[in-house]
């Protein structure tokens, strides 16, 4: 492997972050054809556990992860990544979920602070004119509405 790439298992998906943990017990269930019950039975847990977890209404704890990983044959790896942007380039290509959000991250990563400085005020104005616009809008519709002045 060169520099830029993760050192990662043939096969394994690599995950940074608590949704994408989340998203792969997901996609990883779906793929043994298995429904949220099933596997709480297997892994010992509470029915409707995972169903809340997966739809983001519970947190998953280190106990029910121990539980849930050996359930679905997953396995955690951490992986020494070089430092960003390729590290986020790499994650971004395998993400199992949210690939969107994750690539507007490693395009702000890989601005200098002054770039995402200037990028965060254009995002604000930007904003503002549109608050400005809907508001030059509605006084023009109240305006419609009632009349003309006499």
């Amino acid at each position: 492997m060169n520099d830029l790439t993760p050192d990662v298992d043939d096969g394994a998906d690599i995950v940074d972050s608590y949704r994408g943990i989340v998203c792969t017990i997901r996609d990883r269930r779906k793929e043994l054809g298995l429904v949220t019950l099933e596997i709480e039975e297997i892994a010992g847990l509470q029915p409707g556990y995972l169903s809340k977890i997966e739809a983001g209404m519970k947190g998953l704890g280190p106990l029910s992860l121990d539980s849930l990983l050996p359930a679905l044959g997953l396995k955690f790896q951490v992986v020494k990544c070089p430092p960003y942007p390729a590290t986020l380039r790499a994650i971004t290509d395998t993400a199992p979920c949210d690939v969107t959000r994750r690539r507007k991250v490693w395009e702000t990563l890989r601005m200098t602070p002054e770039e995402r400085k200037a990028k965060r005020a254009v995002e604000v104005a930007a904003r503002s004119e549109a608050k400005a616009k809907k508001l030059d809008d509605e006084i023009e519709a109240r305006r419609m509405r009632m009349g003309p002045r006499e």
